[in-house]
C-alpha cells in the first residue's frame, strides 16, 4: 500500500503531530515527572574541535606512522582499543571518513599524555554517558536525578550541573536521618566531594561536515561527509565497572526506606576490556553488576530499566553484556552503527552488511526487530541523524506515549543543537520551530511502503508482528552549535518521558 499524502501534506501532518505530542508530554509532566537513577558512567569530557593542521603536522613529522595510519584507514581496520598514537589517529580518521560516531578506550597512560600534549582539549565539561544525560535533563523539571559518580572529586563536582535536583548517595555515620550506625543520604555533588584531581578524561573530537585532512606525502586525503564526533576515553579507575559499595548499599537502603525511583538508565559498558592484569575478565566485572540490578528490581518491582549500548570495540565484551546484563532490563538504546555490530554478534551477518552498506529503512527495521526479539526486550530504540525508530511491546507502554516521547526528544535535541544549551522544560519548545528532516520523511515513506502500513508515514505508528512500531522523522539543524551528547539526550528523554 502506498502513502496517500504528498510531501507538503505530510510535512503539515507531522508539524501537527509534533505540536500535539510535545503538549502531551508537558501535560503528563505537570501531573508527575519520573524519578531516575543514572549509572555507571560519569566522567570529565575534554572537548576538542579537530584542527586539520594539527593532525596533518603529526602525520607529516612521522612518515612511518603516517603510512601505517593510511594503510589501516584504507582497510577500515579500527583498533578495538587504543594503545598507541597511531591507534588513536586511525579511529579518528575512519570516523571522519564515514561521518559516523565512533568511540574507543585509551588503555596506555603514555597515549593519554601524548594526546594532552599534542591535541590539547579546548575546554572541560561534565561528561560520560550519565554525566551528559544529567547535564541536559537537570533543567527540565525532574524532581530528583540520582547520579552515580566515582570518584566524586572537587573538579568533577564543579563541572556537574549545580541544580538542586541533582543528587548523589552519601554514607553518613550515626544513621543519617536519625538512626544508629551508618546510614545514607542524598546530597548535591558540590556538597559531597571528598578528593581532588582529574582522574579521567574522555576526549571528544568534533568535526563539521566538509572538514578535510590532507597529507599528500602519505596519500591521505579525507573529507567528512557530515558532522559528527570521535571519542577516545581514558578512565583507568572505572575500567572494570566495579560499582562503589556505598552506592549499592545506599540505593537499596533508600528504596527500602521509602524513596521512590521510577527509571534506571545503565551505561558504561564500552570502557570494559576482555582481560585485565589481575587475571579477571569482563564477565567477572559484569556478574556483580547483574546481581545488583536484580536486587534493585526485587526492591523496586515497578522500576523500568534501560541500557545504553554505546560503541563497544570488543566482541567478547559485547557478548558478555548481551548475555549477562541486557536480559535483566526492559529497553535498549543504540544507533545504526551499533545495531549493525550487534547483529553481526547475533549471527545476522547479511542483515548487518545490508545496514552498513545501504542504511535502508527496511534493513534497519528488520535489524531492530530481530535484535529486540533475540534479546527479549520490551522496547528497543534506534536513533540516527534523520529519524528515530522505536519498537515496543503493547503491554509495556502505549504506542502514543512512545511516539510522544520521541517527539519530545527530537525537539530537545534540535533546541540544544541550535543554541548549545537547554535552560528549562519550556525551552525545549524552541525545537518545534526547526524544520523536519527531508531525509527522515523519505525514510518514513519507504518503510511504510515496505511494511504495507501507510499509517506509519502519516501518524508515526503502526502495529507489526507483535510490536508497536513508532517512527519519527527528526528535526535537523543546518548549522549545529554543539552535537556532543545528543544521543544521550535523545535516549534518556525519550525513555523517561515516553514510558
Amino acid at each position: 500500500m502506498s502513502v496517500s499524502l504528498d510531501g507538503a501534506e505530510r510535512v503539515a501532518r507531522w508539524e501537527q503531530i509534533y505540536e500535539r505530542g510535545y503538549r502531551g508530554v508537558l501535560e503528563r509532566a505537570a501531573a508527575g515527572m519520573p524519578l531516575p537513577v543514572l549509572g555507571f558512567h560519569t566522567t570529565i569530557d575534554g572537548l576538542k574541535r579537530i584542527v586539520p593542521e594539527e593532525v596533518e603536522r603529526v602525520l607529516e613529522a612521522d612518515p612511518a606512522m603516517a603510512e601505517d595510519v593510511r594503510s589501516r584507514v584504507a582497510r577500515g581496520a579500527v583498533p578495538e582499543e587504543i594503545w598507541t598514537p597511531a591507534d588513536l589517529l586511525v579511529g579518528m580518521l575512519v570516523s571522519l571518513a564515514k561521518g559516523k560516531a565512533l568511540q574507543r578506550v585509551i588503555r596506555a597512560r603514555d597515549v593519554h599524555e601524548w594526546t594532552m600534549d599534542t591535541l590539547p582539549y579546548d575546554r572541560l565539561r561534565a561528561g560520560g554517558t550519565c554525566g551528559n544525560m544529567t547535564s541536559m535533563l537537570a533543567p527540565l523539571g525532574f524532581p530528583r536525578i540520582l547520579l552515580y559518580v566515582n570518584p566524586l572529586t572537587r573538579e568533577q563536582a564543579e563541572l556537574l550541573p549545580q541544580h538542586d535536583n541533582v543528587k548523589v548517595v552519601v554514607r553518613q555515620e550515626n544513621g543519617g536521618a536519625g538512626g544508629s550506625g551508618a546510614g545514607f543520604v542524598l546530597r548535591k555533588p558540590i556538597d559531597a566531594w571528598r578528593e581532588e584531581g582529574v582522574k579521567a578524561v574522555h576526549w571528544i573530537f568534533e568535526y563539521p561536515e566538509g572538514m578535510r585532512i590532507r597529507v599528500p606525502s602519505a596519500g591521505i586525503d579525507i573529507t567528512a561527509p557530515r558532522a559528527n564526533r570521535y571519542i577516545a576515553s581514558y578512565n583507568p579507575i572505572n575500567n572494570q565497572l566495579r560499582i562503589n559499595p556505598d552506592f549499592k548499599a545506599g540505593l537499596l537502603s533508600l528504596i527500602e526506606s521509602g524513596e521512590r525511583f521510577t527509571h534506571f538508565i545503565i551505561a558504561g559498558f564500552h570502557i570494559l576490556s576482555e582481560k585485565y592484569p589481575d587475571g579477571s575478565g569482563c564477565a567477572d566485572c559484569l556478574r556483580p553488576m547483574a546481581e545488583f540490578i536484580s536486587q534493585v528490581k526485587q526492591a523496586a518491582p515497578g522500576i523500568k530499566i534501560h541500557f545504553e549500548l554505546a560503541s563497544i570495540g570488543s566482541q567478547v565484551v559485547r557478548r558478555c553484556v548481551m548475555g549477562l546484563t541486557v536480559p535483566l532490563g526492559h529497553s535498549l538504546g543504540l544507533n545504526e552503527v551499533e545495531l549493525a555490530t550487534l547483529l553481526g554478534d547475533l549471527g545476522e551477518t547479511e542483515l548487518a552488511a545490508d545496514i552498513e552498506t545501504t542504511e535502508s529503512p527496511a534493513a534497519v527495521f528488520r535489524g531492530v526487530a530481530e535484535a529486540g526479539k533475540r534479546l527479549g526486550l520490551a522496547r528497543i530504540h534506534l536513533h540516527n541523524l534523520g529519524y528515530y525508530l522505536c519498537l515496543s511491546r503493547p503491554d509495556f507502554v502505549s504506542a502514543e506515549r512512545t511516539r510522544d516521547g520521541l517527539v519530545f526528544a527530537a525537539c530537545a535535541a534540535a533546541a540544544r543543537t541550535a543554541t548549545a544549551s537547554l535552560i528549562s522544560l519550556e525551552d525545549v519548545e524552541r525545537g518545534l520551530a526547526v524544520g523536519i528532516s527531508a531525509a527522515g520523511l523519505e525514510a518514513s515513506r519507504q518503510l511504510a511502503e515496505y511494511l504495507g502500513r501507510p499509517e506509519l508515514a502519516e501518524e508515526g505508528i503502526a502495529h507489526v508482528d507483535g510490536w508497536d512500531v513508532c517512527f519519527v522523522p527528526t528535526k535537523v539543524v543546518g548549522r549545529p552549535a554543539l552535537t556532543v551528547g545528543l544521543g544521550d539526550l535523545i535516549s534518556s528523554s525519550s525513555f523517561l518521558l515516553g514510558t
